[in-house]
């Protein structure tokens, strides 16, 4: 998950039309790169397959400067966050970012900012200065003047430092705070006819986190209860559902919502002792259009057929999430669970060859996860 924020970051700028990229030899000259290249959105969408080639048009732009020098520090910060998988060097560029005037005297830009550094904070673990971050984003909120109710952002910024942590407490405390905050900002938009799709969506993931914590620390029922609640906000969202954001959520990322909310549903009533409900949402993820193509909802029906001891089900739905291609990543978190799921699931079945086999995997891909991991900080500490 850590790196998914960055990864999002640069796919939704990839979204917007830029000039059509062309093969460029990495030998060739830099004298004859085009400016077209050299654009932040350009530069952005060459990251998705080429990270390494990306920061090298990325320098050329700096010398060149084809823009900000604090977009150039921001979009550094953006791939080594995501495709490059290097987290202390995007908090590198990320602090930079934030001693540029440009951005100083922007609050919006300054909280956008901070919200990118903590996440590389929170994936090298130095939890004190994700948390220093995360109350600036506070401080920068009430020097500019605007409502306590933007507080929401913060606060969850707050709630997973603290979960990383380990204290559970205080990260429900601010998660529940988060919550409170995006609910105040929400009516407070609806008020002034301002759009509210975005803080909406927010608030769903705030829910959905809660959720899945409540759940790790086997507080089922309280689990739930939070996803019910969800339910009840895709009910009232219904009416949004269809056209652009910002006033509207498109087609496919609402279903992707109903989706996740029927499979959690699915098997949480299936964990509380109610089969026949958790069956009954089971049906229903499996009527969504997105049921089988979707990543996340296949992940929540294999995590059904576990609940359910359906191996045979779940060996059909996790032997897809092994296959090296369906990652941008052959050496990926995912496929190794994926792995050490199939392994259990063989185990259960009786099969013990493949049940083996597939535990090799998931140690090799261990393995080179903790290698690669080795290897980009030592040459962070080196840079």
């Amino acid at each position: 998950m850590k790196h998914r924020f960055y990864t999002y970051l640069i796919i939704l700028f990839a979204f917007y039309p830029v000039y059509t990229l062309q093969a460029i030899p990495s030998a060739q000259p830099e004298e004859y790169i085009p400016d077209s290249l050299l654009t932040v959105q350009a530069i952005r969408n060459a990251a998705l397959s080429d990270p390494d080639r990306a920061l090298l048009l990325l320098n050329e732009a700096e010398k060149r400067k084809s823009f900000p020098q604090y977009q150039i520090d921001w979009t550094r910060a953006q791939i080594y966050g995501g495709p490059k998988r290097m987290e202390r060097m995007a908090a590198k560029w990320g602090k930079r970012v934030l001693e540029n005037d440009s951005v100083l005297n922007n609050p919006q830009y300054y909280f956008n900012m901070c919200k990118n550094l903590i996440e590389s904070m929170i994936a090298t673990r130095d939890y004190e200065e994700a948390m220093k971050y995360a109350r600036s984003m506070i401080d920068v909120i009430e020097r500019s003047g605007n409502s306590t109710s933007n507080h929401h952002n913060a606060y969850w910024a707050i709630a997973r430092v603290y979960r990383a942590m380990g204290d559970p407490g205080e990260a429900y405390t601010y998660m529940n705070e988060a919550i409170r905050f995006c609910r105040e900002q929400i009516d407070i938009k609806r008020k002034r006819e301002h759009p509210i799709v975005s803080d909406e969506l927010k608030l769903l993931l705030y829910k959905q986190n809660l959720a899945d914590w409540q759940q790790e620390d086997g507080r089922t029922a309280d689990a739930l209860k939070t996803t019910l609640s969800m339910q009840e906000e895709i009910e009232r969202l219904r009416p949004l559902k269809g056209g652009a954001f910002p006033h509207k959520i498109p087609d496919a990322s609402f279903k992707a919502k109903e989706g996740i909310i029927a499979g959690k549903l699915a098997y949480l009533y299936v964990l509380a002792g109610q089969a026949g409900k958790g069956r009954e949402w089971f049906e229903k993820l499996q009527e969504n259009p997105l049921a089988g193509r979707n990543p996340d909802l296949v992940r929540l029906e294999i995590e059904y057929y576990k609940h359910t001891h359906e191996y045979g089900k779940l060996v059909g739905k996790a032997y897809r999430l092994t296959d090296p291609v369906a990652y941008d990543d052959s050496i990926h978190e995912q496929r190794k669970e994926a792995c050490l799921l199939l392994a259990d699931a063989y185990r259960h079945l009786g099969k013990e060859g493949e049940a083996n086999a597939f535990y090799e995997t998931a140690l090799l891909l261990a393995d080179s996860l903790n290698r690669r991991d080795n290897e980009n900080n030592a040459l962070e500490m080196a840079t």
